[in-house]
């Protein structure tokens, strides 16, 4: 699974899901169903595709199963690539969501080969010792179960910038300055421990020379795609990011608020209706992929 282009609608998202809501901390019953209803209408979004443009192959969706479940099954369905959650969000170092997570893993298993295991990590070599090793463990430790099971996993690495070097520098200067190397060194340094997942998943910078370098890195060690995220930031910001990955190598994207947080947030206050959320979220991924394409050629 691990070859060919692919291009996800990312709508994983839990807490900054909540917070992109305005939803307070404890979440009832009435406000998590139309949370869950609100990224069904993602997957329905992306069930217009086929219809639009027949000949797009590689479509997927990143999931989780607290507010997901009922759009992961709708996906299923479409028969495209999921990518299901495995992380706790919004942690420093990796929890596994659940305690049953190699049973989860099974069920994967049992699919039809279009089903991913995802994880998110924030990973920096300069980090605490302790927590990176017990961070490498664990990514080791769902590698080696992915493997015996045949699940291909999905690895996404965040790189977060210290106090001190946002202090010194604008995030456009870091893109350019450190961001490549913090993401090159990340990903050799989870290799190290074992680690090979068939798709990384990684944050965007908008220089092709630094995308070559993640690029090779990644595949140093085995025919690994990568995807580019969308981190939320602007269309325009988005598309710089996804022209340099296109040349510098990379298999697609994995974007999602930068797709449909817009769209989401006026169906849900009531200001337009699901059929203009479903219609806009198509064309906004559509015209990323476009993007992509094009600076491929």
């Amino acid at each position: 699974m691990s070859g060919g282009a692919r291009f996800f609608l990312a709508v994983d998202h839990r807490r900054s899901y909540e917070k992109l809501f305005g939803v307070p901390e404890r979440v009832d019953g009435e406000t998590a169903a139309q949370l869950r209803a609100a990224k069904v209408l993602v997957v329905e979004a992306l069930a217009t595709i086929p219809a639009i443009r027949p000949s797009l192959g590689g479509l997927g969706v990143l999931l989780d199963d607290e507010y997901g479940a009922d759009a992961a099954a709708a996906a299923e369905q479409l028969g495209v690539a999921v990518a299901m959650a495995f992380e706790r969000s919004a942690q420093p170092v990796l929890v596994f969501e659940h305690d049953d997570w190699r049973l989860r893993l099974d069920a994967l298993a049992a699919r039809d080969g279009t089903a991913y295991a995802k994880v998110l990590v924030r990973h920096r070599t300069d980090g605490d010792p302790e927590a990176r090793a017990t961070q490498l463990g664990r990514l080791a430790e769902i590698d080696r179960e992915c493997r015996v099971r045949g699940v291909p996993l999905l690895l996404e690495v965040l790189t977060p910038y210290r106090d001190d070097e946002l202090a010194g520098s604008t995030a456009d200067e870091l893109e350019a300055s450190l961001r490549p190397r913090l993401v090159v060194d990340a990903i050799a340094d989870i290799q190290s421990a074992g680690v090979h997942p068939a798709l990384w998943k990684v944050e965007g910078v908008a220089d092709p020379d630094g995308c070559r370098r993640i690029a090779a890195q990644a595949r140093c060690s085995g025919d690994a795609g990568i995807v580019v995220l969308g981190a939320g930031a602007s269309v325009a910001t988005v598309n710089e990011w996804l022209r340099s990955a296109a040349a510098g190598g990379y298999t697609g994207f994995a974007v999602g608020r930068s797709i449909w947080a817009d769209s989401l947030i006026g169906w849900r206050a009531g200001d337009i209706q699901a059929e203009t959320a479903r219609a806009t979220i198509a064309s906004r991924y559509l015209e990323f992929v476009d993007v992509f394409i094009a600076a491929q050629l």
